[in-house]
């Protein structure tokens, strides 16, 4: 299974899904599904985005109204810019497929992506951690949660571990660790940093990678393996 994963695009969409489609013209390798770390950059109102986000919201609103599609089933969890308010809304309701080919991964809950030769289970966390419920976090019970999940191929969220460091900064991200102790996830899969690295947790010796600022990487996964396709 051919799998994207970028980070935070904060709603600039179109060129890295162009991307996608020149590696599928170049390759005649299509890519299965589309993994974002959160930042997805969710504004169906450009008026009510928060204040990073309001001079440049983004192309989402063409892609809700149908202007535009998203080309590759996309797979999200929350990050700090998207409007949650709405998110939950939908979600409620019952749509967590946000706009066509985009999916919304709910704090704690896990799900399959399968094509005809791979299944591989993804669990997801996004947002940063809040001891009260707060939209766009998520608390020590969506961690609970994720830890009944069983063994997991990807672990999709928007922060590093707890006291993982990134030049200057330290996740403060309680819980990731619990998760990664009970899933044992062969991959760990976050954005919030501005560069693209790949590294083994501190505490756990996960293999991750976070994936930098409106960047992405392509892997190959299959049961056995886990390659590097292109990394931008």
């Amino acid at each position: 299974m051919r799998i994207a994963i970028v980070g935070s695009l904060y709603g600039h969409l179109s060129d890295v899904y162009r991307t996608f489609g020149k590696l599928v013209h170049d390759t005649e390798i299509p890519i299965d599904w589309v993994l974002s770390t959160g930042n997805f950059g969710v504004w169906p109102d450009p008026l009510r985005a928060d204040r990073a986000s309001r001079e440049n919201p983004g192309e989402f609103l063409d892609y809700l109204v149908g202007k535009k599609r998203l080309p590759i089933p996309t797979i999200m969890v929350a990050g700090k810019h998207e409007d949650h308010l709405w998110i939950e809304k939908m979600v409620r309701r019952g749509d967590g497929e946000l706009i066509e080919n985009l999916h919304f991964l709910v704090n704690g809950n896990h799900t399959l992506l399968e094509n005809l030769d791979t299944s591989l289970k993804v669990v997801g966390i996004g947002g940063t951690y809040s001891p009260e419920p707060t939209r766009g976090n998520y608390t020590q019970s969506d961690v609970a949660q994720a830890c009944t999940a069983g063994p997991m191929d990807i672990f999709l969220s928007h922060e590093a571990p707890d006291g993982q460091r990134f030049e200057e900064l330290t996740s403060q991200a309680k819980g990731l660790n619990k998760v990664c102790f009970a899933t044992r996830p062969r991959l760990l899969i976050h954005g919030k940093y501005s560069k693209t690295l790949f590294y083994k947790t501190t505490q756990t010796l996960t293999n991750a990678i976070c994936v930098g600022n409106r960047q992405h990487v392509i892997l190959d996964i299959d049961k056995d393996s886990i390659k590097v396709v292109k990394c931008l």
